[in-house]
């Protein structure tokens, strides 16, 4: 049994049992001798067959614009489902191909581009459903229906994102940062600024790092505006910290983790202590060596009044054990204190690029004593 699923703003999912979607259903069936059916509220492809188990029914309130609302049954799509579906997405295409002429005939057109989108997502077909959706929400834009606009777009970008089309997901959730930003839904921008970032940040590389910074930027300062988004704030900065750590602005990402350690508790005041002092020595090289030095084991010091944590186990050890050893000079000292490092280190998936920070470190040390040797 396939019926047609996808709507904007669903408020809640209940169960509806067989009887009760046969009564509803048999109405409608009877009424057109059981082909294909268009209905206000309910959408039915003809050649179902009702299951004897309770059926998931996603209650969709009603948009501002009434036929989008729907209920949906759903279920497994029946291959064939999908050629109709493709069939639905031509001929709305056809009517929109006239010209800009808002209209009913629009209003259909992009009700059964929506419709045509449902289908292909529940047969698995992303890609072609990410397109169908795009489509009805450029009827929805031309037409004026802003909020379904948005409402359809996600649909688009969550499609997208399955069928693994980074540049398109990538360029709607810049679209929808841009509209919610224009409409005032500063927490709605910031997420579509969070997602896109975890998209750049999720390549791993140089160019995706810097991207990925710059976006979870713009979402910092809307969540900071908002009380009730403190973690995703904290989560944001946290993420900040580490690209500015990764892209070499070791004195900004020193700063950013230092102030974390002020708002969070327990081991995440901790490690933050300890991810912003290994930040001040990758920052300490070539004429600020001395003056970074003293600075950073006079850190040290306050950070240690401030967290007993930080007075002993794996971060203190590495911490004291590179101090010691950029005093004496001792490449063979830093190398020691990484390796204890190493196997006492906390399992924290929020430290993978401490090794690269210590590399850092370990150069400008190699640096300062590269005239001595």
């Amino acid at each position: 049994m396939f019926v047609c699923l996808v709507s904007t703003f669903i408020t809640q999912r209940v169960r509806f049992y067989p009887i009760a979607v046969m009564s509803a259903l048999s109405q409608v069936l009877q009424a057109t001798n059981g082909s294909s059916v268009t209905h206000p509220y309910l959408s039915v492809v003809a050649g179902m067959s009702l299951a004897a188990k309770p059926l998931d029914v996603a209650v969709i309130a009603p948009s501002q614009s009434a036929a989008m609302a729907s209920v949906a049954v759903v279920a497994a799509a029946p291959p064939a489902e999908h050629e109709y579906a493709r069939w639905l997405v031509k001929d709305a295409l056809r009517v929109v191909g006239g010209g800009l002429h808002p209209n009913g005939d629009w209003l259909k057109a992009r009700e059964n581009l929506f419709r045509a989108a449902a289908i292909l997502q529940a047969c698995g077909l992303h890609a072609e459903a990410a397109e169908a959706f795009q489509q009805s929400a450029a009827v929805g834009r031309v037409m004026g229906t802003h909020d379904e606009v948005l409402t359809t777009t996600a649909f688009a970008i969550e499609n997208y994102r399955n069928a693994g089309d980074f540049q398109q997901t990538v360029s709607l959730l810049k679209e929808q940062y841009e509209l919610h930003m224009q409409a005032g839904r500063s927490l709605s921008a910031a997420r579509a600024a969070r997602q896109i970032g975890e998209l750049f940040e999720a390549l791993g590389d140089a160019s995706g790092n810097e991207d990925a910074l710059y976006y979870y930027q713009l979402a910092q300062p809307l969540y900071d505006a908002s009380k009730d988004c403190r973690g995703y704030s904290l989560q944001v900065r946290f993420k900040c910290a580490c690209l500015r750590a990764l892209t070499k602005r070791f004195k900004d990402s020193a700063e950013t983790f230092e102030l974390l350690a002020e708002q969070r508790q327990a081991t995440s005041r901790t490690q933050c202590y300890f991810l912003s002092l290994l930040n001040l020595l990758c920052d300490t090289e070539g004429d600020r060596w001395a003056g970074g030095l003293a600075r950073a084991r006079k850190i040290f010091e306050q950070y240690q009044d401030k967290d007993k944590a930080l007075q002993s186990g794996a971060e203190y050890s590495l911490l004291r054990g590179v101090l010691e050893a950029c005093n004496a000079p001792s490449l063979a000292q830093l190398d020691a204190a990484h390796k204890r490092f190493s196997l006492l280190r906390p399992t924290d998936a929020d430290l993978p690029f401490v090794d690269t920070m210590i590399a850092t470190v370990r150069q400008n040390l190699f640096n300062y004593m590269k005239p001595y040797m």
